[in-house]
């Protein structure tokens, strides 16, 4: 199996779509480097329990960048082997961010067959914002490790992307960066 993806664009028609589109950071912005950001995450997953594990840094070795939200995506890639495609909507998959020393759920919406999130500041209203620009503060020397479960309540094989946008996905702060997730 082959997974590419290209960078996400998350606007659409009323600023709340998805797509795949190439946009990266507008070079005429002001900000147009790219932050260094990680995703990691074992490559299975047990059907009801909560994946432990998963992990996204990013970081920012230079100037201030715009206050942005992290974006997070998740998809069916194979459906074949586990008896036929499901769409994911908010109640057969969740996740949870660690936020300020317990888990906090962030709100997931339905996006072309999957389901996005975003992760803005602390504090559990800061994860249910999922269209909203703006976010955490980007300042210099940034570097923040967001820890991340994912519970899967279907068989199968998922693609989860991670993503940081300013505004709500037209320009990106960082190369989007993804993992496959093979569910049983």
């Amino acid at each position: 199996m082959i997974v590419v993806v290209a960078a996400l664009a998350f606007v659409g028609a009323g600023g709340s779509g998805f797509g795949v589109s190439s946009a990266m950071a507008n070079p005429q912005e002001p900000y147009s480097r790219m932050l260094p950001l990680k995703l990691t995450a074992p490559p299975t997953a047990r059907v009801g329990q909560a994946t432990a594990g998963i992990s996204v840094r990013l970081n920012n070795p230079g100037a201030e960048a715009p206050d942005a939200r992290l974006r997070l995506v998740i998809h069916e890639v194979d459906h074949r082997s586990h008896g036929g495609h499901h769409e994911l909507n908010p109640s057969n998959v969740r996740v949870e961010v660690q936020d300020g020393g317990s888990w906090q759920p962030v709100q997931l919406g339905v996006v072309d067959g999957g389901v996005m999130g975003a992760i803005g500041g602390e504090g559990a209203a800061q994860h249910r914002e999922r269209h909203k620009r703006g976010g955490f503060a980007i300042r210099e020397g940034f570097d923040k490790r967001w820890p991340l479960r994912v519970t899967f309540d279907v068989p199968g094989t998922y693609t989860l992307v991670v993503a940081v946008s300013p505004d709500n996905g037209s320009r990106h702060l960082a190369q989007p960066a993804h993992t496959t997730i093979e569910v049983q």
